[in-house]
């Protein structure tokens, strides 16, 4: 296919007007064309590419190609790749821009922040940060609740931080693979971790909690008033209710919590929460101080009712022979 080229300013500007790639058919004087190529870049900032060099360390040209697309800052002249404003400008918008910053400002705390901060897009952008950067706590937490497996690229010490790794497991359970954790501290983060996170799909997630806890409650209301004065001394729908009482249940909790519903019911595991029919209480069962009536929950129980809770496919692995029970 044979390249046209556009060698009539016009011409290419209703092209780059409409396209920012026309650019690349322009001839090179037109690509050293100031309006033309701000057209360009004001549609399409990658169009930064096709600008001639000369063009490309003009601070503002680099700067409309990076407001429009963030990581255009490639392109840009080795001057703006290092210049702070340009860069902060590039990164707050698309963190991964920071790949493309000077070696002195991937080291520079507060465009770090920013760009960790932006909206996450597929790469970890706390990967390209300086190694005294990836172990500096405020900024891997920070990078951690935006990115949860930015955790991977933290530095070992910090991958060993139990409230670090929560904040990147509530992001995504399967995040506890880049943990260096201890049993022990572990369990810690599980018992802080909310029981939604333990659910790949999380449009179930609040179905399948609701499920559980509503079935829980209402035994608990049977057994003892209190909840239901609470309950009816609050404005709030029945739903509402729950809801509340599920923000604060933990992936530990939940394995507990989906063995004591069950002991009055059986659940239909395809289903979360619907009942398909009642089962006898158990023999060994007793009350708590303030008469409610409790079964003795083993640590199998507690594994049981986390995998009727969970499907087993969704299992986390994390949780795979943990004593997460009470």
């Amino acid at each position: 296919m044979v390249r046209k080229f556009y060698t009539n300013k016009t011409d290419t500007m209703l092209a780059v007007e409409k396209n920012g790639c026309a650019l690349e058919y322009a001839s090179d004087a037109l690509r050293a064309d100031r309006e033309v190529v701000m057209a360009a870049v004001s549609y399409y900032g990658w169009a930064l590419e096709y600008a001639s060099e000369e063009l490309r360390k003009d601070r503002d040209i680099v700067m409309a190609a990076a407001e429009k697309d963030a990581c255009a800052l490639m392109f840009a002249s080795l001057a703006l790749r290092a210049d702070p404003e340009v860069v902060m400008a590039a990164v707050s918008k698309h963190g991964e821009a920071l790949q493309y910053a000077s070696e002195a400002l991937r080291a520079d705390r507060e465009v770090v922040m920013a760009a960790v901060q932006s909206k996450p897009g597929y790469l970890v952008v706390l990967k390209y940060a300086s190694a005294e950067l990836r172990n500096d706590r405020e900024v891997v937490l920070a990078a951690v609740k935006n990115q949860g497996k930015a955790l991977s690229w933290a530095s070992e010490a910090l991958r060993a931080d139990k409230s670090v790794v929560l904040e990147a497991m509530k992001q995504d359970i399967s995040n506890n693979r880049f943990a260096e954790l201890s049993p022990k501290d572990m369990l810690w983060v599980l018992d802080l971790l909310p029981a939604k996170t333990a659910i790949k799909n999380q449009k179930e997630a609040g179905s399948k909690i609701l499920g559980c806890v509503s079935m829980f409650v209402d035994q608990m209301r049977k057994d003892c008033g209190s909840l239901k004065k609470d309950c009816e001394s609050k404005d709030v729908s029945s739903e509402d209710y729950y809801e509340n009482i599920v923000s604060y249940i933990s992936v530990r909790d939940i394995g507990l919590l989906s063995q004591l519903s069950t002991n009055r019911y059986v659940i239909d595991e395809s289903e979360a929460g619907k009942i398909i029919k009642r089962s006898p209480r158990r023999e060994n069962e007793n009350k708590n101080d303030d008469g409610m009536t409790f079964a003795s929950i083993t640590k199998e129980d507690r594994a049981k009712g986390l995998k009727r809770f969970i499907k087993v496919s969704d299992y986390p692995d994390v949780l795979r022979g943990l004593n997460y029970g009470r």
